[in-house]
């Protein structure tokens, strides 16, 4: 069973890199026979977790928005089978997903970002880190919150904000560039004033 499992897994692959000629029904059901391979065949796809990952990034480039939001749950269901083994491509995964979070016009691509990012964040331990990496992130997570209608997509976006955790305050102005200046309250104004 194992070698034919492989073989389908190896021609799926085949298809997204070669870009074979196929309607977006067939693709989205090569990512679905996909997703079931590496849910329940952990050991098989351990070896390739790179390049599935490769692949399945490579193809969010160019794919139709419905795509995308299979592409989405493949990556999702990768992080949760094989923790660790997707942190080589967390950089170019995490800036992608949260594009696809800040989609207004696809809930379906905002919900699978948002779950895929929790999978990731926790699957991975890539937690804090992104605060300092993307400094406005606790900002742009904290509007999607007050602007999401969907409340699904809302109870995500605030589990990612749990999941990520806190932050050293130091750390974070550090991070924004206002490490020298003082916030203070004057005349019912916040503002930000340099310390000597």
């Amino acid at each position: 069973i194992v070698p034919f499992l492989k073989k389908l897994l190896f021609q799926v692959l085949w298809a997204f890199i070669h870009k074979y000629p196929s309607t977006d029904k067939i693709k989205e059901a090569n990512l679905n026979l996909l997703i079931i391979i590496v849910k329940y065949r952990r050991d098989l796809i351990l070896p390739h977790t790179l390049s599935i990952t490769r692949v399945i990034k490579n193809q969010m480039d160019t794919s139709s928005p419905n795509l995308i939001c299979h592409l989405i749950r493949t990556i999702g269901q990768i992080a949760e089978s094989t923790d660790k083994k997707i942190i080589p491509y967390i950089e170019d995964l995490f800036p992608a997903l949260l594009d696809g979070l800040e989609d207004k016009g696809n809930k379906y691509k905002r919900l699978s970002s948002a779950k895929t990012l929790v999978i990731l964040v926790r699957s991975t331990g890539f937690v804090i880190l992104p605060y300092i990496k993307y400094p406005f992130l606790l900002d742009s997570l904290a509007s999607l919150v007050k602007n999401e209608p969907i409340e699904e997509i809302r109870i995500e976006i605030l589990g990612l904000i749990g999941i990520i955790g806190g932050i050293d305050i130091y750390i974070f102005k550090k991070s924004l560039g206002i490490l020298n200046k003082e916030f203070r309250m004057t005349k019912n104004k916040f503002t930000f004033q340099q310390l000597n």
